[in-house]
């Protein structure tokens, strides 16, 4: 299995808090998270990331526009509404 960095646990962290990792840096991100937001940029850890997901939880993360999104449960939601729901969410963190 690759090895998970900090940077790697950062995201993977958000995700299963949260939900959400946004690649939009907010204006009181640290520098972690900034590092974190360019270092997911990068195929490679893009790739890690998902295999990580899959052997742990049999699901990989959505990516909508360059931001991660992850949600599991008993029913899987069809692509409308997942294309929907990651639409309303990128909207409202891009918001001012």
């Amino acid at each position: 299995m690759a090895r998970i960095t900090k940077l790697d646990q950062l995201v993977i962290n958000e995700l299963l808090d949260h939900g959400v990792f946004t690649t939009t840096p907010l204006p009181a991100a640290t520098q972690i998270s900034r590092a974190a937001i360019s270092e997911l940029k990068k195929p490679s850890v893009q790739q890690k990331l998902s295999y990580y997901f899959k052997n742990m939880f049999g699901a990989t993360p959505e990516n909508f526009q360059e931001n991660l999104f992850f949600m599991i449960g008993k029913e899987e939601l069809s692509p409308e509404v997942v294309h929907v729901l990651l639409a309303t969410v990128k909207t409202i963190i891009n918001e001012p």
